[in-house]
């Protein structure tokens, strides 16, 4: 990260081997699927380093951020699909849309796109309705919290898929203070970071 830095700062770089330095003249784009606060807070990532990538942030929406897209993604994925190993395009429900819709999909994209390829293999009507999405999907449920209540249930044996909001609203509940979520979890702050990193928590996360 420091040689990265001193590219960013100096604007050169030197081969390996050799001792000339070559002024560059590039743009960079990076981006991470981690929780950057938490590495930051962790030491695992330069603050110095962070700042000076930071200069137009893109925060990209999880698939549970713009549900109202699901409907004409599963569309794209069925014309993708078609023919592909034997597979016969069918429509989706009204039903079977608003099912998928309702779940948190938090393999975002590629996730729903191996569902609608296992949905239309293994549906076995002319459509693929409500009905297959439950049979065929693992569930998925959201949890919620009335806005101005204090979280005090410990996570347990709460399936993935629920955990997020739960975990959110005990971060944003203490100000991202990570010991005082944890004591609320009832888990290890340890855990909790891995925790966080795992759903792909951050301070802009909705």
């Amino acid at each position: 990260q420091a040689k990265v830095l001193r590219v960013l700062q100096q604007g050169t770089v030197t081969r390996i081997g050799s001792p000339r330095s070559i002024e560059v003249d590039v743009r960079i784009l990076s981006a991470t699927n981690k929780a950057i606060e938490v590495e930051i807070a962790e030491r695992r990532f330069r603050r110095d380093l962070y700042y000076r990538l930071n200069v137009v942030p893109i925060h990209v929406p999880t698939l549970r951020e713009r549900r109202a897209d699901i409907g004409d993604l599963v569309a794209h994925f069925v014309d993708q699909l078609r023919g592909r190993s034997g597979i016969v395009a069918k429509p989706f429900t009204a039903e079977a849309i608003q099912r998928m819709q309702a779940r948190t999909w938090p393999g975002n994209v590629r996730e729903l796109r191996n569902a609608v390829e296992r949905l239309l293999i293994l549906a076995e009507g002319k459509a693929v309705t409500a009905t297959d999405v439950e049979r065929l999907l693992p569930h998925a449920g959201e949890a919620s919290l009335p806005e101005g209540e204090k979280l005090t249930v410990k996570l347990g044996n709460i399936r993935e898929e629920s955990e997020r909001p739960l975990v959110l609203k005990a971060l944003r509940d203490n100000d991202w203070n990570i010991s005082e979520a944890a004591r609320i979890l009832g888990m290890p702050r340890s855990n909790l970071y891995k925790k966080i990193e795992k759903l792909g928590l951050t301070r802009d996360s909705r």
